[in-house]
């Protein structure tokens, strides 16, 4: 197995602990500890074990003080540390609260040495975070910012769900150094915006709200590319009910199934 996030070490939770393929990524949720951890891995083996995390707590990423991140749920699936929100709860979230929003975000813990938050982050831990926020917001097109009451999601901390029993999370977490760190990305603006005219080159009309061009999006922003959108989506149903949808590309075509909820790229042989 690979991780999602190339400098990141795997060690994910068991699949019992996760939402299998539940995800639409709108959100990039940032946690801390606040429990005197240093190490990421320490962090990561207690969110896999059962015993010790009944309540099956995660997060997608955890970034230790060294630098380390340690991958514990895939990117595709929900992971369990943002559940239920608390009443005094950013308004912009209401529109995602009909259901557990772990469906609608990616968590990043951070390795804390105080119980309340207040340790601030190491220079390696930022750097190795604002590296990892810069990619999950590139890869799933999350905006750079805060969100707003547009529906369009952003960029949040912990406390914006839950302002009470998680006022201090993610502590004092360097924003305005992250917010200078993401607007001077070299990646989104103009990689997006030429992903944008290769998707739309022949057939322009094309929806992009669609799980085939989100996957077709996130390795075009990667650095793989698979040609040009050649068809629209053609959609037939199985004798057993399964919906199948295609989209043909130069290189070869995604097929998308109700049955796993996600896309998968079949090139042309």
């Amino acid at each position: 197995m690979s991780t999602d996030y190339k400098p990141a070490i795997e060690m994910l939770v068991p699949d019992s602990f996760v939402f299998k393929g539940q995800n639409d990524h709108t959100f990039i949720v940032i946690h801390e500890t606040g429990d005197s951890s240093f190490y990421a891995q320490d962090t990561a083996r207690y969110f896999g074990d059962i015993n010790a995390n009944p309540g099956m707590k995660s997060a997608h990423y955890i970034v230790g003080r060294d630098g380390v991140v340690v991958q514990c749920v895939k990117e595709a699936d929900g992971a369990g540390g943002n559940c239920c929100a608390e009443k005094g709860h950013e308004a912009f979230l209401d529109p995602f609260l009909h259901d557990n929003f772990n469906l609608h975000s990616l968590s990043i813990e951070h390795a804390s040495l105080s119980p309340d938050n207040s340790a601030g982050l190491t220079d390696s831990q930022k750097q190795a975070s604002f590296a990892l926020i810069q990619h999950l917001a590139d890869a799933h097109m999350v905006p750079k910012r805060l969100p707003t009451n547009d529906g369009q999601g952003g960029i949040m901390g912990h406390h914006h769900l839950d302002p009470i029993s998680r006022a201090r999370c993610p502590g004092n977490y360097p924003w305005n150094e992250l917010w200078t760190y993401l607007k001077g990305s070299p990646v989104t603006d103009y990689k997006q915006k030429s992903a944008y005219d290769e998707w739309e080159t022949f057939i322009s009309d094309a929806p992009t709200d669609t799980e085939i061009f989100q996957e077709w999006y996130r390795d075009y922003v990667k650095g793989v590319f698979h040609g040009m959108c050649l068809t629209h989506e053609v959609t037939r149903t199985t004798w057993d009910g399964i919906v199948i949808i295609k989209q043909y590309f130069q290189g070869g075509h995604y097929e998308y199934s109700n049955k796993t909820n996600r896309a998968t790229w079949y090139p042309v042989k």
